[in-house]
């Protein structure tokens, strides 16, 4: 026989019912409570800007008046160039610009017609004066004439000789004469052709003397005080092309140009170097030397407040304002209540305000 198996009736379950629209509801406050765990999340964490920072840094930079002008030759430096007769251009050497050493042929010149019987006459009023003195002197020496009557004719040999030697100096003798550069410079100006006649004493070109040229450069009357002579200067051609030239204020002009406005200052080249005539420069003229803060140009910000820049205090952006007193491009120095012991801003400080966190 077949044991009976004994059956447990099994529990039931208990079943929760969900009342129709409720489900909505509850999918709806799931989400609301997870966006206040993660506001509340994100409310907690301190927002904070990532910067560069470095060690802030004393040091001088130069305080530069700046000026700029025409370079020219000076008053003095220019040289008229002529004979002491009238005459005839028989050669030109030279063209303008060109540069000459002291000795070269700049021009030949002949002297007029007119010059050269004046020397003829001359050499031959010497001649008669010579035998005429020798004459007088063999008389004195018979007896037959008076020691007045030496004295006249040798005077009358000593004029007449002057006379000879005075022509030959001014270059009449006969011959075409070179006119040569009297020093170093260049030819700034030629006033005559081949075969011109000329008068005495008229210029056929003028010479600058080498070193002569100038920058007369125009700055603001209220920096006169400023600038002296024997201040160094750079100067830089404009447009830039080529190595700076060195430079030093000769002369301050004491009153306004009424052109320009501005207070004329003569600057000269040093070092060797020269100016072109004609060359539109810029002149950096130092005028002092200023310690302070050396700040990357990037660190310092400026707002209705003024220039200020940030640096890093516990982890917070701390503002400083400061007063630039050089501005040279990628550095500036600055006047500031700055920590030299606190790190400064030097990139990102444009997204900072006081007590922001950075990183």
């Amino acid at each position: 026989m077949i044991p009976e198996q004994s059956v447990q009736p099994r529990p039931r379950r208990s079943r929760r019912l969900i009342v129709p629209g409720a489900l909505p509801r509850l999918i709806a406050a799931a989400l609301i409570g997870s966006l206040a765990l993660g506001s509340s999340s994100r409310a907690d964490e301190e927002p904070s800007v990532l910067v560069k920072t470095m060690m802030p840094e004393r040091g001088e930079l130069p305080r530069v008046v700046t000026a700029y002008g025409l370079a020219s030759p000076a008053q003095d430096a220019v040289t008229s160039i002529g004979v002491q007769y009238d005459g005839q251009v028989a050669e030109l050497s030279v063209a303008p610009g060109q540069t000459v050493r002291a000795g070269d042929k700049l021009a030949r010149v002949t002297a007029s017609a007119a010059m050269l019987a004046a020397f003829d006459q001359a050499q031959t009023a010497l001649r008669l004066a010579q035998v005429e003195l020798a004459h007088v002197t063999q008389m004195r020496g018979q007896q037959l004439a008076t020691r007045d009557q030496v004295a006249q004719a040798e005077k009358a040999e000593t004029d007449a000789r002057t006379q000879v030697d005075t022509l030959k100096r001014q270059g009449v003798d006969g011959s075409a004469k070179p006119v040569r550069a009297p020093a170093d410079g260049t030819v700034r100006s030629v006033m005559v052709a081949q075969g011109d006649r000329i008068q005495a004493n008229a210029p056929l070109l003028t010479l600058v003397r080498a070193g002569g040229i100038v920058l007369t450069a125009g700055i603001e009357p209220a920096a006169r005080t400023l600038v002296r002579p024997g201040q160094p200067v750079t100067m830089t051609a404009m447009p830039e092309d080529g190595p700076p030239i060195p430079g030093q204020v000769q002369t301050i002009g004491g009153q306004v140009d009424p052109g320009t406005r501005l207070v004329p200052v003569r600057i000269a080249g040093t070092g060797g170097q020269t100016l072109l005539d004609g060359q539109n420069l810029r002149a950096a003229i130092v005028v002092d030397q200023l310690s302070g803060w050396k700040l990357p140009r990037s660190a310092v910000l400026t707002d209705d407040q003024g220039e200020h820049v940030f640096q890093e205090e516990g982890g917070k952006a701390k503002r400083i304002n400061v007063h630039i007193l050089v501005d040279a491009g990628d550095t500036v120095l600055v006047d500031g209540a700055l920590q030299a012991d606190r790190k400064l801003v030097i990139d990102g400080a444009y997204q900072l305000s006081e007590g922001m966190a950075v990183r």
